[in-house]
């Protein structure tokens, strides 16, 4: 009896497993027809389609996701290569009838994403017969031509819609009658008219998109309407004008707002202060003009703050230090005055800061509170002073083309992250190469040319391990050159200082990947070594010295591709 049970419960465990094994296999029909159909308007130069084969089960075709319990087609990604990297999967110029027509009989279809699926011809509006099943609609770079169809604002299950296509004229306004939808996108294409006051209608949207498309005119104080669930706004690149309504501010459910490269005018609103949650705002390129409202610095969360070329006066709001979560300010291409506040050294230095305040008017002595800043960007300004010692801890530095007058003393802190780029070049420093220098190990990139700097090349400075690049030229060097232990520097411009006495003979023995050597217009004297006309210089400039090629030296031009000056 005990046998009889066990043999029949394993004719059950067969029977099933059977049956489930048949259930994921089997492939509904009139879906292999719809994708087959769907495949035979394209030429598929890249193979993109290759495992879809008529006879075959669209189930285990690439790109294809079913059902396991009915087999019906539940999702298809496509991702096509891009034109410009690859072999493209493209219409066939003399394909007749609508593209795309079959996938509306896909009738379970759950989300549909194509990319790089170049159409060319008017978007498949039968996918709009969906409406019951499909929740993900994402379309990017298709090259679609002609507008949105109307009828895809009926899929009511959608929760997601991605549109970048090249799509034309105006937005439909059934699209703002999605009951369902979180995310709404319909960046890069080139859409034109207004911002769509219907757009309020969709209540639950959280992710709204309309970056890099021809919308005009001001935004209407509708705008304010948003949905209370709304966390990004973004019409970035498109030909809005006018003021930030104050209505915008009671979206104060608002992460992230980008309104960057607009025609937008007036001053920024302080009242932006009242959106809490902000964590991004981002209002570049546009024409504001005024002042930066010191009552930004009341936004807890705020993370990253653009300012850059909006014509913006006046200084720095010096309560900035209070934002402690920011870990990028930028402001550059102003017109900004006053000094650089020294409260963004309050800043937790966790946050890696990184600040940008190039091209504007600012002036004074820069503080030394630069404990938390990982990078700061500087350059053209009226900067004056010391550069800061606490500055020798970030990353990246740039100071160009200001009115620093020196280099501060010490020693750099042992906590401090090591600086790898730092520009002082076009200023007017008048001081000797500080000691720390030397111990910057992790320094790739000096430039430091067109001050006064004097004194001699320290040794531990061109044998620093990461360095490729040192530029001290037209400065007021003295001393000899000495020996030349770094194995990664690429370029050394030491033209036009007062370095005096012979090239050394192994200057470069230990430099292989040197390439680029400027050692004109100072005062060195002797032989020039027979080692500079064997190495794999790429640029070799000697002029202005009194140095001679006497000796055992081989034939200039033997040196292949060198651009070479010697006296």
């Amino acid at each position: 009896m005990k046998g009889l049970v066990g043999l029949a419960a394993l004719v059950v465990v067969i029977t099933v497993t059977s049956r489930e094994a048949e259930a994921i296999a089997s492939c509904d029909a009139s879906d292999s027809g719809a994708l087959l159909e769907f495949a035979s308007a394209f030429n598929d130069y890249g193979k993109v389609l290759v495992s879809w084969q008529p006879g075959t089960d669209c189930c285990s075709w690439r790109w294809v996701n079913c059902s396991a319990i009915t087999g019906r087609v539940q999702g298809l990604e496509i991702v096509g290569p891009e034109l410009k990297t690859g072999l493209p999967l493209i219409r066939k110029v003399d394909f007749g009838g609508p593209v795309g027509a079959p996938l509306g009989r896909l009738m379970a279809l759950q989300y549909l994403r194509l990319t790089d699926v170049y159409f060319n011809t008017l978007a498949p509006w039968p996918i709009g017969q969906l409406w019951l099943t499909l929740t993900d609609l994402t379309l990017v770079r298709c090259n679609f031509s002609g507008g949105i169809p109307f009828t895809w604002g009926y899929l009511s299950n959608l929760r997601k819609l991605v549109l970048s296509s090249s799509f034309t004229g105006v937005l439909p306004g059934e699209l703002c009658n999605l009951p369902n939808i979180w995310t709404f996108d319909v960046s890069d294409n080139d859409l034109t008219g207004p911002f769509p006051s219907c757009l309020m209608n969709l209540k639950t949207v959280v992710v709204l998109r309309f970056d890099n498309n021809q919308l005009t005119g001001p935004l209407p104080p509708e705008v304010g309407m948003l949905s209370p669930t709304l966390s990004t706004l973004s019409l970035a690149n498109n030909k809005l004008t006018g003021p930030i309504p104050i209505a915008l501010t009671k979206l104060t459910g608002l992460r992230e707002l980008i309104l960057e490269r607009n025609l937008l005018t007036g001053q920024i609103p302080s009242e932006l202060s009242l959106m809490k949650n902000l964590v991004l705002l981002d209002l570049s390129n546009n024409s504001f003009g005024g002042l930066i409202p010191p009552p930004l610095a009341n936004l807890p969360k705020l993370s990253k703050l653009d300012l850059s070329n909006c014509s913006l006066v006046g200084p720095i709001p010096s309560n900035f230090g209070n934002l402690v979560s920011l870990t990028s300010f930028v402001a550059r291409y102003n017109n900004l005055t006053g000094s650089f506040p020294s409260s963004f050294g309050y800043i937790p230095a966790v946050n890696r800061l990184e600040v940008d305040v190039s091209y504007n008017k600012l002036t004074e002595d820069l503080p030394d509170t630069f404990y938390s800043v990982m990078t700061f960007k500087a350059s053209h300004n009226s900067l004056t002073g010391v550069f800061p010692l606490s500055l020798a801890g970030a990353q990246y530095v740039d100071l160009s083309s200001n009115k620093l007058t020196g280099l501060a003393s010490g020693d750099i802190p042992n906590n401090v992250s090591p600086l790898a780029y730092l520009r002082l070049d076009q200023n007017n420093i008048s001081a000797s190469i500080p000691r720390w220098f030397g111990s910057l190990n992790a320094l790739n990139y000096m430039q430091v040319n067109e001050n006064q700097i004097y004194g001699g090349l320290p040794p531990a400075l061109l044998a620093l391990p990461s360095l490729t690049f040192v530029n001290f030229s037209n400065n007021q060097l003295s001393g000899q050159l000495g020996s030349f232990p770094s194995r990664s520097l690429v370029v050394l411009d030491l033209h036009r200082n007062q370095l005096t006495g012979a090239i050394p003979d192994d200057y470069i023995s230990n430099t292989p990947a040197l390439k680029y050597l400027d050692l004109s217009y100072n005062l060195l004297t002797r032989t020039i070594p027979a080692n500079l006309m064997q190495s794999g210089l790429s640029f070799l400039n000697l002029a202005g010295n009194k140095l001679c090629s006497c000796g055992d030296i081989p034939s200039i031009p033997l040196l292949s591709g060198l651009h070479q000056w010697i006296p």
